[in-house]
């Protein structure tokens, strides 16, 4: 470390970063900074969220109660292009700093190695290569006073837990667990993408149920499958099938300790909509059904696009090399491919290559986008969602006998399970809103 001065020469970066662009950003950083040193600035400061940039007036497509998906697509740009503190760009900012004997302060969005959480953070850099301080800046919101939930839950004398390993070992509460491995917005990953060593539905509910069956007064649980929603959200008919049998899952667990508790249990299974209109049977299929093509569908629509969509753009990737990944992703197979006599039903006629192709050839140009900016035939198509990866799914989806109506909910009455005590109170048809009501009166609850 260099002796302190009474004197220090500092340059204050003013220039416009390349916004989510992190491998630009940086390589703008280090011009600037090799130009700053090469004036004799001694402390070269950066602005905050330099890399990949401050995302100002944006809303990611929030608010209260939804999330668009072109938002979905924007976060997920932006949280791709992130740094991780000890990652690959950061370690060339540290050799900078000590090639050019200088200190740098620089402001940045830094990915969490283990949550995945966005932080916005500012790492000071020694002279010698050091990093000196690695900040996490507090969130205020757009209002100037909000503070950090986790840090308020704590306050609040909740032991917050984001790491697995941490909630295996979790016996009591009060308890906040974040899946360690959050993936798409910051949520759990989509059951078709989950590996496993990742912590399943089912998997919080009997930790839920080990921790909160400890009260004696009794408790009150409610499981959420919301990747099912999002699923039939994007029209991914693998996927949601997925995360059904997931939930299913989890409500077994929840009937496991029924049986061990019949006289003071009561589990109910329902949703508060439906979500893309599902239905079995399509036009070109006629009567028939081939569900099994379904199986060949390894990863969501979301990992599709993070894992090989991004890079297609990047690197404006030919459309025959791209459908060798959904070849083996999805199992879709081009009439020219070697193995199209093997194919089956997953053949693609001329028809639906074309398709694809479009669809391809207007994520490379545009992207996802909002509705207000399409052209209707676009939004029918696509929804809101990165053109090619919604035309792979609509294509697998036709050739299986499935269908949706739509990328939003639809008016379609739910189904409601009911098991255990006080089970006999939610037969009928009723609005939802009365399931409070139910179980307030079952609960005395004022």
């Amino acid at each position: 470390m260099r002796d302190l001065k009474n004197t220090c020469r500092v340059a204050v970066v003013q220039a416009t970063p390349v916004m989510f662009r992190k491998d630009k950003c940086l390589e703008k950083a280090l011009r600037l900074i090799d130009e700053a040193a090469g004036e004799g600035a001694e402390l070269i400061v950066f602005p905050e969220l330099f890399i990949p940039g401050y995302p100002y007036g944006m809303t990611f497509g929030f608010t209260v109660g939804s999330r668009k998906a072109v938002g979905r697509e924007d976060w997920k740009m932006y949280y791709d292009n992130s740094l991780l503190a000890d990652g690959p760009e950061m370690r060339k900012l540290l050799r900078r700093a000590r090639e050019l004997g200088v200190y740098i302060s620089m402001g940045y969005s830094e990915r969490d190695a283990v949550t995945g959480t966005l932080y916005n953070a500012n790492m000071m850099i020694s002279p010698e290569g050091e990093a000196l301080n690695h900040r996490k800046l507090k969130p205020t919101g757009a209002e100037g006073d909000q503070a950090d939930l986790y840090a308020l839950a704590e306050k609040a004398g909740y032991h917050v837990v984001k790491t697995q390993a941490e909630a295996e070992q979790v016996t009591g509460g009060p308890v906040v667990i974040i899946d360690e491995h959050l993936a798409d917005s910051d949520a759990m990953a989509y059951e078709i993408d989950r590996t496993d060593d990742m912590w399943a539905l089912a998997d919080y509910v009997e930790k839920g149920i080990e921790v909160l069956s400890q009260d004696k007064d009794g408790f009150f649980m409610m499981c959420e499958g919301g990747k099912i929603d999002w699923a039939c959200h994007a029209n991914d008919a693998a996927a949601s099938i997925h995360d059904v049998i997931e939930m299913h899952n989890a409500v077994q667990a929840a009937v496991e300790f029924y049986a061990q508790h019949p006289d003071d249990t009561l589990i109910l299974v329902t949703a508060d909509h439906e979500t893309g209109g599902l239905g079995i049977g399509y036009k070109t299929t006629n009567y028939d059904t081939f569900l099994t093509n379904l199986a060949h569908q390894k990863m969501s629509y979301a990992k599709f696009d993070s894992t090989y969509v991004n890079n297609y753009v990047k690197n404006q990737t030919p459309f025959e090399t791209a459908m060798q990944d959904v070849k083996a992703n999805f199992g879709l197979t081009l009439p020219t491919d070697p193995d199209a006599a093997s194919a089956g039903k997953l053949l693609l006629t001329d028809y639906e290559v074309e398709n694809l192709r479009t669809a391809y050839e207007r994520t490379l140009k545009v992207g996802s986008s909002s509705q207000s900016k399409m052209s209707q035939q676009d939004y029918e198509l696509y929804g809101t969602y990165i053109p090619f990866s919604m035309a792979i799914c609509h294509t697998i989806n036709h050739k299986s006998g499935v269908d949706h109506t739509t990328y939003a909910h639809t008016g379609a009455m739910v189904n409601l399970y009911a098991r255990g005590q006080g089970a006999d109170k939610f037969r009928g048809v009723y609005d939802n809103t009365e399931i409070f009501h139910k179980l307030a009166e079952l609960t005395d609850v004022q």
